[in-house]
Formats: structure tokens, sequence, C-alpha cells
């Protein structure tokens, strides 16, 4: 029971990390073209 209720949380730690960094690499990206953009 234990490991029914651990696995689904680690599952979940994993894609929410992964689209975390997704997403922070994606705004990084975004605001260094805006900076381009007025340099």
């Amino acid at each position: 029971m234990l490991s029914f209720i651990c696995i689904p949380h680690f599952l979940s730690t994993l894609i929410f990390t992964y689209f975390y960094q997704l997403s922070y690499k994606i705004i990084i990206n975004k605001f260094c073209q805006f900076l381009q953009y007025f340099l």
C-alpha cells in the first residue's frame, strides 16, 4: 500500500520538475530574444 502511494508521488515530482525546467528554458530563450531585439 505504501509503494502504491509513493510511486505516483515520485512520478508527479518527476513530471513537475521536467515541465518546470522546460518552461524555465522557454522563458529564458524568450527573454534573450527580447534583449537581442533591443540591443
